[in-house]
């Protein structure tokens, strides 16, 4: 995607190029070195990569923010998922090279052209050869890589509903699950937490229409499957660890 987004910015920064070249041929003819004009150039390019990088930064920051809240807590590293110092220098140092790279071209084809040929024609000049097989260049990679990330996309959502459709090996419907906490002054040893984990299934098995009942920690198939609740009365008591049973 950055790559696609790359491009395409390069694809428009060629067609101001093309339309600033009676600028730039204009200065030339007053004295200005093509060095400096191709610095400024740059340096518009990197200012606006930078200002994409800064917006890119905050989107990111605001995703983390809304999505970290709804993954699972069992998720492993859970909490270092942030936006920190490390993203903000490299977003910092992509965004300039990108900048640099993809601004490269258009900066080139607008102080190489021909001054004087730009100043002779005026309005009558048109795009040159060279900047028009870039454009068809960079347009055919943003086609090519559309279409590359558009069949990943389609290959990772036919995993996933795979994924999502394999038998888990039990019955997930009419399932209810409750964690239970153990106070750790109390329970303290495996031997009290068997000794609960026993008298809690032996109350289970005496309700009236318990089928069966088990203890799990964790829980199979983590919370896949925790939706699928009915009246019909079948448990499963899972904990994280051993303190919970």
């Amino acid at each position: 995607m950055l790559l696609i987004a790359c491009a395409n910015v390069a694809n428009l920064l060629l067609s101001r190029a093309t339309s600033r070249s009676k600028e730039v041929a204009i200065r030339i003819a007053l004295g200005a070195g093509k060095r400096r004009i191709i610095c400024q150039l740059l340096t518009e390019c990197a200012i606006l990569g930078m200002l994409g990088g800064l917006v890119g930064t905050l989107v990111a920051y605001c995703a983390v923010a809304a999505l970290v809240p709804l993954l699972p807590p069992s998720l492993p590293k859970f909490h270092s998922i942030r936006v920190d110092g490390w993203v903000l220098v490299f977003a910092f140092v992509l965004s300039l090279a990108t900048s640099l790279v993809f601004g490269l071209a258009p900066v080139l084809s607008a102080a190489g052209s021909d001054s004087h040929k730009e100043l002779a024609e005026g309005a009558r000049a048109g795009e040159s050869a060279g900047p028009r097989r870039a454009r068809a260049f960079l347009a055919v990679g943003e086609t090519v890589l559309a279409m590359v990330l558009l069949t990943v996309a389609g290959l990772l959502m036919r995993s996933f509903a795979q994924l999502t459709s394999v038998n888990p090996g039990f019955e997930p419907n009419h399932v209810v699950k409750a964690m239970v906490s153990l106070p750790q002054f109390q329970y303290s040893t495996p031997k009290q937490w068997a000794a609960f984990s026993e008298e809690l299934m032996t109350r289970l098995q005496a309700q009236p229409g318990m089928q069966d009942s088990a203890v799990a920690g964790p829980l199979p198939i983590g919370l896949l499957h925790h939706r699928h609740l009915s009246d019909r009365r079948q448990s499963i008591a899972a904990g994280g660890n051993g303190r919970h049973r």
